[in-house]
């Protein structure tokens, strides 16, 4: 019998991040994201809902610096004062007990449950940001990773009004040096439009024009469009026309003159501009309580001092954050093994001593992971932090951007023996205080060309070069692109004219013609 050949399709499905991590990696992961004044927050809400979790005094470093070597203070191992007596432990498993239940009633299992006397319960960024109500939606798309790499960016260089300012160009770009992806535009447009399916309705656009637009589209696809009348399909209609076509006039307030051009009567008329005011120019806005970037206070997560024999050095600021450690009394009743009153009349007491030891374990196994991911961040910041002044040495010595040399993310990575991802977490909303004034780190990572020397020159002095040039057409006919890449090209920087109009763009210089 001759054997046939089949072919047969198998689908897998890629694990998130969320499934490859264990718990205590994921809250690495969270820890280490988190700016200085973050941090402080997530560490005094920790301090007040887990019991096991107090303050060092032995041997606090003093407010506002952290360790500037590569060896962290292991707290997680620091063991319990023998001295603990037996009556402190017999407190703390007394105060174990108080804290998981106020009655004999007390449910241990899974469904029990929360006593209405119980301290209440703080959960970590529960007031939702802006940029979390958009974060949240992106689970409820089919996103490869590599798209939900993309549009987390998206998410979070839209501005407060929730339009996406940045040219594609720009965003291939910045992903390749901030985050070692590699797309192209039409990836990042497939990208955008994912986006611009979020709510509001209207987020992710380009322009006013485009933001009225999805917002019609979006009135028009909506679940309630089959129940609509056929004059509200009619109304929709002429929204999408007069938007599509008439968007001058819309945004003079025209309104005559849209209504002549469309020939409606009045009443048709005035239910269409009813209807078209109604839209929002700023989505953003509407999702309530909207972090302001450009109020939002700074503060450096790392200080770097140069001296006058040229030499820099650093340090963590540690801001208010005090240093942890996992409460003795509470350690001890996690590690003893309650194997005593055995006898009838104890056994109640016994089963409740037992369901206190749990308590106490859980809460020691809380505490230690957390004392873990905050050193684990000291030590990535730290060398992240060692690697970038190392690579751009020249600039902290000087201060003069010309200097910055050309590096991504991986030139760090390699550096240091870290992930990109890692890299990138550290980078991301994190300051360093200068004698030149307070930079994000993200300021350090720009990418470069050979001039003709085959020297490597980084972006930002390409700019400056570029700015120069065109500051010196005072008194002088502007200079085309064609003209400004060839000017370039002769001080010996070859860069494309396509990739002059770029630069010129990201430094708000207006075209030839509008800067006479």
């Amino acid at each position: 019998m001759a054997q046939k050949l089949v072919h047969t399709q198998v689908q897998t499905q890629q694990q998130t991040l969320a499934q490859v991590l264990s718990p205590q990696q994921l809250l690495q992961v969270k820890v280490l994201e988190l700016s200085i004044t973050e941090l402080e927050e997530r560490v005094r809400l920790e301090l007040d809902e887990n019991p096991a979790l107090t303050q060092d005094f032995s041997g606090e470093e003093s407010e506002g610096t952290m360790m500037e070597n590569d060896e962290a203070v292991d707290a997680v191992d620091r063991e319990p004062d023998d001295l603990v007596s037996k009556e402190e432990r017999q407190d703390a498993l007394d105060d174990a007990l108080r804290s998981i239940a106020q009655d004999d009633d007390f449910d241990f299992s899974p469904r029990g449950g929360q006593s209405d006397n119980e301290p209440q319960v703080f959960s970590f960024g529960e007031s939702k940001s802006f940029y979390d109500e958009l974060t949240n939606q992106i689970y409820e798309h089919d996103l490869t990773d590599k798209q939900t790499e993309i549009i987390n960016y998206l998410i979070g260089t839209l501005d407060d009004d929730g339009y996406l300012r940045i040219s594609v160009d720009a965003i291939c770009e910045e992903l390749a040096i901030y985050y070692g992806i590699d797309a192209d535009a039409d990836e990042i447009e497939e990208v955008i439009k994912i986006l611009q399916h979020f709510d509001p309705a209207g987020i992710g656009a380009r322009d006013l024009q485009e933001c009225l637009l999805l917002q019609i589209e979006r009135i028009a696809t909506d679940d309630v469009g089959v129940c609509q009348t056929n004059e509200e399909q009619r109304i929709i209609f002429l929204m999408k026309e007069v938007i599509k076509n008439h968007f001058r006039n819309f945004t003079l307030k025209h309104w005559s003159e849209i209504q002549k051009e469309l020939q409606i009567s009045s009443s048709e008329a005035e239910m269409l501009f009813s209807a078209l005011t109604r839209l929002n120019p700023k989505p953003g806005q509407s999702m309530g309580d909207v972090m302001s970037k450009s109020t939002e206070q700074i503060t450096p997560d790392f200080i770097a001092e140069t001296h006058d024999n040229g030499s820099v050095s650093f340090s963590l600021n540690n801001g208010n954050m005090p240093e942890l450690m996992v409460e003795p009394s509470f350690e001890k009743l996690a590690e003893e093994v309650n194997d005593n009153d055995n006898d009838d009349d104890k056994k109640g007491q016994s089963q409740k001593s037992k369901e206190a030891q749990a308590y106490a374990k859980a809460k020691v196994t809380e505490a230690r992971g957390f004392i873990t991911a905050l050193q684990a961040r000291r030590q990535t910041m730290y060398r992240t932090m060692k690697a970038i002044i190392e690579k751009q040495h020249a600039f902290f010595e000087d201060g003069d951007e010309m200097l910055l040399k050309p590096m991504i993310l991986k030139d760090i990575a390699n550096k240091t023996g870290l992930d990109i991802s890692t890299i990138s977490r550290v980078c991301n909303s994190k300051y360093v205080q200068t004698r030149w004034g307070v930079y994000p780190l993200k300021f350090f990572f720009t990418d470069g060309y050979k001039n003709k020397e085959g020297e490597d020159v980084s972006v930002v002095a390409i700019k400056q070069i570029l700015k120069d040039i065109i500051e010196s057409e005072k008194g002088k006919k502007p200079f085309s692109d064609d003209m400004l890449a060839k000017k370039m090209k002769e001080k010996g920087y070859p860069i494309a004219r396509r990739t002059v109009s770029k630069y010129r763009e990201q430094m708000g210089i207006p075209v030839a013609r509008l800067r006479k």
